[in-house]
């Protein structure tokens, strides 16, 4: 099952973004902090209130929480260089380490998908580490290419 998240759901959402906090937080710990419950609590009860991001919880057979998607809606305006256009832009997906490849993160993302359609949003949007092989074959797998790519030059 899977449901639009509620104030309800903090708990079960900060436990899932620890391992995907760790991860990102061992790759770079220069630019992602380690996991804090008390913190991550606090985001996630700021984006639950802001009407701009929905964040979508995953629930197994027996209604424990395997995974999260949140995304946002956003509004290109057009300018000179480029035409006005809409897109759904995934910020977070993380399921649970022990239930991934279980088809979890496929139905949050199809969902997604669904509710782009409804919107006649035609273009969907995310970020992922160059670092992190396994979420690029995930997204792959649902479909998403590379159309553009972020370099960085370290200078400490």
């Amino acid at each position: 099952m899977i449901k639009k998240a509620t104030l309800k759901d903090l708990n079960s959402l900060a436990a899932l973004n620890r391992e995907v906090q760790q991860i990102h937080h061992d790759a770079f710990p220069g630019i992602f902090k380690p996991y804090s419950k008390t913190q991550v609590l606090k985001s996630f009860k700021q984006l639950l209130k802001n009407k701009k991001i929905t964040i979508l919880i995953s629930f197994n057979h027996l209604n424990s929480p395997v995974g999260y998607i949140f995304y946002e809606e956003k509004k290109h305006l057009k300018t000179v260089f480029t035409q006005s256009h809409n897109v759904l832009y995934i910020h977070h997906i993380a399921i649970k380490a022990n239930l991934q490849k279980k088809g979890a993160g496929s139905d949050l993302i199809k969902e997604v998908i669904k509710r782009a359609e409804t919107r006649n949003i035609c273009r969907i949007e995310l970020d992922v580490w160059s670092f992190n092989s396994k979420a690029k074959n995930f997204f792959r797998k649902n479909g998403f290419n590379v159309f553009n790519e972020k370099m960085a030059l370290d200078l400490k």
